[in-house]
């Protein structure tokens, strides 16, 4: 599982910092704080996983992996949203047609990495 790319694309400094923390001694860790940090990350890395929130300034999340759809439709599985909005219906609705996996925030660390883990060791 060594050396794998991730990206974490989220607004929140707090989440990027604990997933990098998480993450970052066995992979490479990637950040963007908006949805077009992600685009120009995603153009140029090609990243193993892109863990994505919903809800962030400029490009939204959902702008972002409906982008990926058009222009690289081989990582729209490698697509994890975090969102704290899982539970509103246009966020919901938009889950349930996309079949896009998703953490609710606030999570649970351990399980964070177990997720990732097992996402990351399904390959491409």
């Amino acid at each position: 599982m060594e050396g794998k790319k991730v990206l974490i694309a989220d607004d929140e400094e707090n989440i990027r910092y604990v997933v990098r923390d998480m993450l970052g001694q066995a992979n490479i860790v990637l950040e963007a704080k908006n949805g077009e940090e992600a685009v120009d990350i995603t153009r140029s890395q090609r990243p193993d996983l892109i863990l994505m929130d919903i809800m962030m300034p400029g490009k939204s999340g959902i702008e972002l992996y409906e982008h990926i759809q058009k222009t690289a439709p081989d990582m729209v599985n490698r697509v994890v949203f975090i969102t704290a909005d899982a539970m509103g219906e246009d966020t919901r609705d938009f889950l349930l047609k996309a079949k896009a996996r998703y953490l609710t925030k606030p999570f649970d660390t351990r399980q964070l990495k177990k997720d990732i883990n097992r996402i990351l060791s399904q390959g491409r």
